[in-house]
């Protein structure tokens, strides 16, 4: 399976999710009222909206190369990453002002059992989704994908952080633990977004891939004794895409046919290695 389409089915789940926990939330709140269920309904809300807006995303991405784009359209995921690492700091840093409202306010969290099946409903339910898009994300390393699981992580560590809560004042009236795992919550979202934001700028500026990903290249490339050197290797990443080019040296004497059995080896070798690569070699005798 290539890697749009396991972008596409961890879209589609997270939009099935999303969907789900709006309508048990909805549910929930129209019967009990909880402040702390309508903050929770209106995050899962926004995360239908981006994770719809994902999916386009990742729609948009796979499309072939055309006539105005003969490199793809891979930068969309770039794009995508980016506006959403800026969403979700912004988020991360409306929970710590909630959080300071909240404890000038004494506002204290109400709750009761129906809120408390409904935490443990949508704990599951995120866990569930979230341990599937870190698998995609092994499969795919796609910045996309990479920003939608955070959004739900978060969700699952404050579904966590209330169901503790719930818990904890129940038993032992420290009516203020959910302000300080929200404030946890905050700092470690706004983090994951600056990762995730920093990569996707960087790809954008068509820095480099990581040293790990270009030791591997050489070590491919030298692999192949027919190839006496190489030289200007150049690499950049657009989405979950690597474009590769480089010269490489080889014996003027070869033939023709010789010399393309050698450049195909090196590059069946390394689309081995990389499943989403554009190889571009240029061959100079020597």
């Amino acid at each position: 399976m290539n890697n749009h389409k396991i972008e596409k089915r961890a879209g589609i789940f997270a939009i099935i999710v999303a969907s789900i926990l709006i309508i048990a939330k909805l549910t929930v709140w129209v019967k009990t009222g909880s402040m702390s269920i309508l903050s929770s309904l209106v995050d899962s809300s926004l995360d239908l909206i981006t994770s719809s807006i994902n999916f386009a995303a990742i729609y948009y991405a796979a499309r072939p190369a055309d006539e105005n784009h003969k490199f793809g359209h891979n930068s969309i995921e770039d794009i995508a990453g980016l506006l959403q690492a800026g969403f979700i700091c912004g988020s991360g840093v409306f929970i710590i002002l909630e959080v300071f409202n909240s404890y000038i306010h004494k506002e204290v969290l109400q709750y009761d059992s129906l809120c408390i099946a409904l935490m443990i409903f949508a704990i599951g339910i995120n866990f569930i989704l979230t341990s599937y898009q870190k698998h995609a994300i092994r499969k795919t390393n796609s910045a996309i994908l990479k920003a939608d699981r955070l959004h739900y992580t978060t969700d699952l560590l404050m579904n966590s952080v209330l169901l503790v809560s719930f818990l904890v004042i129940h038993f032992y009236h420290l009516y203020y633990i959910d302000l300080i795992g929200a404030l946890i919550i905050a700092a470690y979202i706004t983090k994951s977004a600056y990762g995730i934001g920093k990569d996707s700028f960087n790809n954008l500026m068509d820095k480099e891939i990581p040293i790990a990903e270009r030791n591997k290249i050489k070590k491919i490339i030298e692999q192949e004794k027919q190839l006496l050197s190489y030289h200007d290797l150049k690499t950049r990443k657009r989405g979950n895409k690597i474009f590769l080019q480089f010269h490489a040296e080889l014996n003027k004497k070869l033939t023709l046919e010789k010399t393309r059995t050698v450049i195909e080896g090196v590059e069946n070798q390394l689309t081995k290695s990389f499943q989403n690569i554009e190889i571009i070699i240029k061959q100079d005798p020597k």
